[in-house]
């Protein structure tokens, strides 16, 4: 291979680069390793959750990441159709990238001190 068709190959592969789809609506969208759903979800919208999203769970249990917890308020915040058995079937770093994600909802952002 050239140099000049080794150029061309690194352009064309920045160009094919796969990019997150869009979803109006969504706090944060999440790209699995490993699509779930018979290969259907390679992705994960989620918005913020609001208070009535959170009845009949536990908020420490949600920010402590309990599988349990997390599994039962995705389905409610998320906005394509991303449902508990979904969330049963991540791949274990999938499973902690979402909990993590859902985690940090509920923490504040920090303001710079002056």
């Amino acid at each position: 291979m050239t140099e000049q068709n080794k150029d061309l190959t690194v352009e064309l592969e920045e160009v094919t680069e796969v990019k997150p789809m869009e979803f109006p609506g969504a706090d944060k969208v999440i790209t699995l390793d490993v699509a779930v759903g018979g290969g259907k979800m390679k992705h994960l919208a989620l918005r913020k959750p609001m208070p009535g999203d959170l009845r009949g769970l536990k908020l420490l249990d949600v920010i402590q990441m309990d599988a349990g917890a997390v599994a039962n308020l995705v389905p409610r915040i998320a906005i394509n159709g991303f449902t508990a058995q979904h969330f049963y079937q991540l791949e274990p770093a999938d499973l902690l990238e979402v909990m993590t994600e859902v985690a940090t909802f509920f923490t504040k952002e920090q303001l710079p001190t002056q």
